[in-house]
């Protein structure tokens, strides 16, 4: 069975390594940054906030990643904070069994009380 619950500084390790293993190389689109800094910056440190990440397991062994950015959305004087999907992974053994939707905002109280996710 598959458990969800919000990312732990702890989970890094595991989460580069499906990362990695569901793109091949990440980041994909800058060939010379050290993966753990892009993740660090992306995901911890960001401008906009730290994003909210959500893994998946099963048996104690990391299955799955999500993770939503948080983006500040103007529209005339009204400025929206809005979660944007950014990351997926799932191992390669788990796909098709519908992790990536337990993440998402029916999965995750955490989600559901920040609104939901749209995209």
């Amino acid at each position: 069975m598959v458990h969800f619950r919000p990312y732990g500084d702890d989970d890094e390790p595991g989460v580069l390594e499906l990362l990695q293993a569901a793109f091949g190389r990440w980041p994909r689109r800058v060939e010379d940054q050290d993966p753990e800094d892009a993740f660090r910056w992306k995901h911890l440190a960001n401008p906009a906030g730290r994003s909210l990440m959500v893994v998946a397991e099963v048996d104690g062994r990391l299955v799955g990643f999500a993770a939503w950015m948080p983006w500040r959305v103007t529209a005339g004087a009204t400025v929206f904070e809005v979660l944007r999907a950014v990351d997926v992974a799932v191992d390669r053994r788990y796909r098709g069994q519908r992790v990536y939707a337990g993440a998402g905002p029916r999965g995750d109280p955490a989600l559901r009380a920040r609104g939901g996710v749209h995209v």
